[in-house]
């Protein structure tokens, strides 16, 4: 497999877009724990009620090239 580039923050707001906008009364939306370790990462600071995430499934290189 070659290398490429990806622009995640593209591939996230398209992703999250087209789910909250789907029709469905309930849909998964495992995103929040990739954006947690960025930003965690990133040293972006945490409140206190901002609450626990508990893993949904993985974002995969196929989940995101499907």
């Amino acid at each position: 497999m070659e290398a490429e580039e990806i622009n995640l923050g593209y591939l996230l707001q398209q992703d999250i877009k087209r789910i909250s906008s789907n029709d469905a009364a309930v849909f998964t939306l495992g995103h929040c724990n990739l954006i947690t370790a960025l930003c965690r990462r990133s040293k972006v600071s945490e409140e206190e009620d901002d609450g626990g995430l508990e893993p949904v499934k993985g974002l995969d290189y196929k989940y995101f090239h499907a």
